[in-house]
Formats: structure tokens, sequence, C-alpha cells
């Protein structure tokens, strides 16, 4: 009986990088908890389009010059953002 070898993706620690931080890809990567994102490139394009308000609510941070999410204020943005995008349809 043969057996069919499995390549395994090494476990990557997905704890914060620091305080409640953590790198971009906790907002899309597949199996994250934090996921809210389909893709990198979607994560990208919203937080080009609401850097500001991300950079306000402390939902983005730079240390040693990369780009960090808190998922959660990061969540909370999203879901206002998408509120006010189907309130402002409505009109």
């Amino acid at each position: 009986m043969s057996r069919k070898a499995t390549l395994a993706t090494p476990e990557v620690p997905r704890g914060p990088v620091i305080g409640d931080f953590y790198p971009l890809d906790a907002l899309y990567q597949e199996g994250a908890d934090r996921a809210i994102f389909p893709s990198e490139q979607s994560a990208r394009w919203f937080l080009r389009q609401n850097r500001p308000a991300l950079a306000q609510a402390r939902a983005i941070a730079i240390h040693a010059g990369r780009m960090l999410v808190n998922p959660d204020r990061f969540r909370d943005v999203a879901v206002a953002v998408a509120i006010n995008a189907a309130q402002t349809r409505a009109k």
C-alpha cells in the first residue's frame, strides 16, 4: 500500500508584531481569524482609499518601515465605510 506524500506548509507564528498590531496579511490570509478581505489587493486598495480614516482610528501603524494593522480597529473602519456607502446609494 503506497501513501501519497503531502507537502505541509510550515506554520508561521501569527501573533502581533508590536502591541496589538499585526502584519497586513492578517486581513486577508486564508484561515486567519481576522481575515476580512478576499485578497491582498483588496486589502491594499481599501487601505489606499481610506488611509486618513484608518490612521485617525489608530487602525494602522508603521514600525521599522513596515505597515502594521490592528485588525479589530481596521474592521470597525471597514464596517463604517460599508454602511456609509450603502446609505449614500440609498439616497
